[in-house]
Order: structure tokens, then C-alpha cells, then sequence
């Protein structure tokens, strides 16, 4: 059975990175490697109670390890990490590689490991759902159970005509990224891997499609992490990212609007992007834009093999 590696750049509270971590071995992630983009933001010490967990702090020696500066923009930086954890993934003898983000999860249809046994292609992309918030408050961003269905073109003007007012931004349903994440083979036709898909390949290396292994991305769950997530990426800083479509950088002014006017009117610009009126998710339902998704519990709960 194959060896299957994560490798995430992580900048979240302690306890949802405990979950995230939990889930993935418990449906058969082998390796997770994390990469603190902040040193200074928790105590990851709790984390050494896992045997198969590596940690790393981006610290200003780790980047002067790397013989170049600290990147500016955030998907340089997990480009950077990602080649190293790449490389420590084969040290660890692991056959696939996976880059996700903290607010992501993968899920398989069926067994993880023989989903990639029986794939004979190079990378395999994942499809996408987006979480959807029903609330203004939320324990972690992995509650909800509502997603987003990536959508075609006649969906999107059948929303439209339809008055979905609060589903759609600028006229996109997806508030955060549209590309999905994808699944490597530590070969050598995939050369060097980026945050979406390869950055360098062989031009025999073969890229396919998937609908056995969906990504859940919690992307804005809770007022909370939506305020967090956006003062950051307003500052630049931690979250910044150089590869932003249009729709994402609106949103962020919008909230830079929005916060100099406090926080009633976060609140609302929140309810109006995040939150979707009842009406309207049933013409989404309807549309099949619209989905539920209720994951076991106990895939987020430690297990003795783990530790």
C-alpha cells in the first residue's frame, strides 16, 4: 500500500490543528508536516505526542537555512516549504505527497490508499466544495456541514435570475479559491510542485481528474476567523498572496471599508458574504448547488496507533 504525505503551511489555533492532524491519520494519511508560518502565534509543544507528525518553525534561521529571504507573498512561502517537506517525504519513503491548508480536509469515497493504488496518473486533482457558515459563532471551522458546490455556467444564471442576492459576489458563488488541491507522486516527472498543481513536469508526466477524493474547504467558518483571516489579508503579512483573482481582492476592500466603521458593520458585510437566507438555499438545493456533508466525529479523535 502506498505511503501518503501531507505537508501544510499552518497558522491556526492549537486545538483545530489537532483535529486537522487527527482526521488525516485517521483515514490514512501516514505523514503530516507542518510548517509554522508564525513561531511566535501557539505552544506546539502538545503536538510531540504524535509519532508520525513533524514540525517545523519558519523561523529567520530557517529561512536563512534556505539560503534566501523570507518571500513576502504567502504562496511563495509554501512553494519554499513545500519543496523541503517534499524532499523529507521521501527521506520518510512516502509515494504521494499532498498540499493542503490548515482550513482544508480531504475525503476519500472510499479507502484513501487504494484510491492512489489503483491511479496510474502523476498528480491527481481533487474535486471542491466550499463550507458555508449557518452561524455567527462556531467552537472550530470544521462544525458546518453545509458546502458550496463548484457550479456551471447555467447554474450561475439560473441563481442569478432567481434573486440570489447573498449567494453571489460580483457575480462568483466561491468566496475563496476555485482551483482545488492535488495529490503528487514523489517521481521525477513531477519536478517541483506548486500550491495547485505542478509548477515543473515532465512533459510525459500525466495529470488527471477525481471525483473519489472531494476537498472540504473551510474557508471563512465563524465572524471570528472571517475577521482574523481578512485583517490579515488586508495588512498583507501573514496571508498575503500575490496570486489573488479580482472577486478575492474586492472582498478584502470591502472589509477594509467595512472595519474602519467598526465592528457592526463587519458583522453585516459577514452575514452578507458568509451567511445564506433560507429562501435562497432552497432554490440552491434545487439548483444542486448546494450540499451536506456530515463527517464521523470520531475521525477527529485521537487514536493510541497515532501516538
Amino acid at each position: 500500500m502506498p505511503k501518503i504525505a501531507i505537508i501544510s503551511t499552518v497558522r491556526a489555533p492549537l486545538h483545530e490543528l489537532i483535529m486537522f492532524i487527527n482526521y488525516h491519520l485517521n483515514i490514512g494519511v501516514d505523514e503530516i508536516i507542518l510548517f509554522f508560518d508564525d513561531p511566535s502565534h501557539i505552544d506546539i509543544s502538545p503536538l510531540d505526542k504524535y509519532k508520525n507528525v513533524t514540525t517545523i518553525q519558519c523561523t529567520s534561521d530557517y529561512w536563512h537555512s534556505t539560503k534566501k529571504p523570507r518571500p513576502e507573498f504567502l504562496d511563495d512561502r509554501q512553494i519554499t516549504n513545500m519543496t523541503i517537506g517534499r524532499k523529507l517525504s521521501i527521506k520518510k519513503n512516502c509515494d504521494w505527497v499532498i498540499h493542503i491548508d490548515s482550513d482544508e480536509l480531504i475525503m476519500p469515497s472510499s479507502n484513501l490508499k487504494d484510491i492512489l493504488t489503483n491511479c496510474n496518473a502523476d498528480a491527481l486533482q481533487f474535486s471542491i466544495v466550499e463550507a458555508v457558515s449557518e452561524d455567527t459563532y462556531y467552537d472550530n471551522i470544521f462544525i458546518t456541514t453545509l458546502f458550496k458546490k463548484k457550479p456551471n455556467k447555467l447554474q450561475i444564471i439560473l441563481a442569478k435570475l432567481l434573486s440570489c442576492k447573498n449567494a453571489l459576489y460580483n457575480g462568483e458563488y466561491f468566496r475563496g479559491h476555485t482551483g482545488s488541491k492535488m495529490a503528487f507522486k514523489n517521481n521525477s516527472k513531477i519536478i517541483k510542485i506548486g500550491v495547485h498543481g505542478p509548477q515543473e513536469k515532465d512533459k510525459t508526466a500525466v495529470l488527471k481528474n477525481t471525483q473519489k477524493i472531494t476537498l472540504l474547504h473551510y474557508d471563512c467558518v465563524g465572524f471570528k476567523y472571517w475577521k482574523e483571516k481578512y485583517s490579515r489579508m488586508k495588512s498583507g503579512g501573514q496571508a498575503q498572496g500575490k496570486n489573488w483573482r479580482k472577486n478575492r481582492i474586492s472582498q478584502v476592500h470591502s472589509f477594509a471599508a467595512a472595519d474602519k466603521k467598526g465592528d457592526s458593520s463587519l458583522l453585516n458585510l459577514y452575514e452578507k458574504l458568509q451567511i445564506i437566507p433560507e429562501r435562497e438555499k432552497s432554490i440552491l438545493f434545487f439548483l444542486k448547488m448546494l450540499t451536506r456533508i456530515k463527517l464521523d466525529k470520531t475521525l477527529f479523535s485521537d487514536q493510541k496507533k497515532h501516538l
